[in-house]
């Protein structure tokens, strides 16, 4: 733990059943992010991942953000994973690409790396692209379905160039 209340990890593997509780401001792993067993992900604080997160099993995500910078994004998370209440940020330190997995359930969402859809994703929440390097989504023939607010701004760019293309949205959009 450092002198802000951050705790860094190595590689950080979450087993036994019991979950994980992210209760301090920021906790930073600086490679694989490992949960091996079907258990929850909660708390009020930020976790940030350098590496690749890999679960194998389902998982329930439940924490204030969760900041993915490996180009692998949410690739390697099981089907039936669901994020609740907090965010997702996808921010790959290089501007490259990163994966978005579309059978997941995902709460909110910030791009802040070019993403590019696999396949339908849906939203119970916000989406925003903006800031960060290359902030980009581009739809590649997919649907996106958001309940919430859509903002494309800051240099972000909402890419809809396939006729299959698809935007569903419910709230309030701004897209500059």
């Amino acid at each position: 733990q450092n002198a802000n209340g951050n705790i860094a990890f190595g590689r950080l593997e979450v087993a036994g059943g019991r979950g994980f509780n992210a209760n301090f401001s920021t906790y930073t792993v600086a490679d694989t992010f490992l949960v091996s067993t079907a258990v929850p992900i909660v708390g009020a604080g930020t976790i940030d991942v350098s590496g690749p997160w890999v679960a194998t099993s389902p998982i329930a995500v439940s924490t204030n953000l969760i900041r993915l910078r490996h180009a692998s994004g949410t690739a390697n998370l099981q089907p039936g994973t669901t994020f609740g209440g907090g965010s997702l940020a996808l921010s790959q330190v290089s501007g490259t690409a990163i994966a978005l997995q579309p059978n997941l359930t995902y709460s909110n969402l910030f791009i802040e790396s070019p993403v590019t859809l696999t396949g339908p994703v849906s939203l119970s929440g916000s989406l925003s692209v903006a800031n960060g390097l290359n902030p980009s989504l581009t739809l590649n023939g997919n649907s996106l379905t958001v309940a919430g607010q859509v903002d494309v701004l800051n240099a972000g760019r909402l890419v809809m160039n396939n006729a299959a293309d698809l935007l569903r949205t419910t709230g309030t959009n701004f897209i500059y």
